[in-house]
């Protein structure tokens, strides 16, 4: 019964053979594939290409040596400094630098529409208005851009136009009445600027405050405080440890106004003071006193509080009202002007200044 059913059986399929030249593969295609289980670890070092190695190394770890504390703390660096070598002489010579062979092409040359070098060739018409004497470049062309200026009788609204030097320019009756107009300006100088520049400039004028950021508010003003500043004179002084009302003005009739000789404009100052004052020290500031051996005019001092004098004066001296309180036994501490003629200080802030309005006079 065994025997039928062993051969009703399916015989086994063999697995062919394959059969090649190749050493690589002999004895080893026939043969069965390990288990997973029981599958062989092959390492790179096993084949071929590889060595492989026996034996096992010990680790060994890298890095910087152990510290040995029993030997003792050796600071490393820079050797110590011998301060009894002897220093050389630096030889400048060696040090120097090289002269500068840079030079710099002129700012003309970088503009395509500069003035040309050539006389005869033509040019802005605000520059030969500038040549001429007529008012300066930027006035010239502050006319031109509203049409106050003529050229052989055509109007000129263009700044860019060129013109051959010959021309005939007319400006015409506004635009007279704008160059003919001077400003004037009042300051509220502060301690320690003076009123004219000195050979050394040691120290600020008070035509450095004329800035378009010190303007006082709210008042009539320039485009531009760097135009203002042009002929911009002070009419009269004030000293670097005074401080108040000071004029600066373009126009010499104001000037010779208020610095004359026989000027009538009075000037307020408001003066604190320390000391004793002699027994008739108002009479004599009043009228009494001389300097530089030159009899004073006539004043108005009197009493504003228990150390603040008010002096009204018609002149204006050197120190003239320091030198006045020494004589009769005073010593200024502070000296404030508040008002020159008919024009007050006011609200103007100290360090600001304003342009004086045509209806005020002083």
């Amino acid at each position: 019964m065994s025997d039928n059913n062993d051969n009703n059986r399916p015989a086994k399929r063999k697995k062919p053979s394959i059969k090649t030249n190749d050493s690589r593969f002999a004895g080893k295609i026939d043969k069965k594939k390990p288990s997973p289980s029981k599958k062989k670890s092959f390492s790179k070092s096993s084949s071929s290409e590889f060595k492989k190695s026996d034996e096992k190394k010990p680790f060994v770890k890298t890095g910087y040596p152990k510290r040995d504390d029993s030997k003792p703390f050796e600071k490393t660096g820079y050797p110590k400094r011998d301060d009894k070598r002897d220093f050389k002489k630096r030889d400048d010579n060696k040090f120097s630098k090289k002269p500068n062979t840079f030079t710099r092409k002129p700012f003309a040359e970088k503009i395509e529409d500069a003035e040309p070098t050539d006389p005869n060739a033509p040019v802005r018409l605000a520059k030969i208005m500038s040549e001429r004497a007529m008012c300066s470049r930027r006035e010239a062309i502050s006319l031109i851009e509203q049409g106050y200026v003529f050229v052989n009788g055509e109007r000129i609204e263009e700044t860019g136009n060129k013109f051959d030097r010959d021309i005939k320019i007319q400006i015409s009756s506004p635009g007279r009445k704008i160059l003919a107009q001077k400003y004037t300006v009042i300051v509220n100088k502060p301690v320690g600027y003076v009123s004219h520049a000195d050979d050394d400039n040691k120290y600020p004028t008070v035509a450095s405050l004329i800035t378009d950021s010190r303007q006082m508010p709210f008042t009539a003003g320039v485009k531009d405080a760097k135009d203002l500043i042009q002929g911009l004179a002070p009419a009269g002084r004030l000293d670097i440890d005074s401080k108040g009302l000071i004029v600066l003005t373009q126009n010499g009739v104001v000037a010779k106004q208020l610095i004359g000789e026989y000027t009538k404009v009075t000037k307020e100052y408001v003066v604190k003071v320390k000391g004793h004052m002699v027994e008739n020290g108002i009479e004599l500031l009043n009228h009494g006193l001389s300097l530089d051996g030159k009899e004073l005019k006539p004043a108005e001092v009197d009493w504003m509080g228990n150390d603040v004098l008010k002096f009204v004066l018609r002149e204006g001296k050197k120190r003239q009202i320091r030198r006045m309180c020494e004589l009769v036994g005073l010593k200024v501490i502070s000296l404030r002007r508040v008002r020159i003629g008919r024009v007050k200080i006011g609200k103007l802030k100290e360090g600001y200044w304003r342009i004086l309005e045509p209806h005020e006079k002083f």
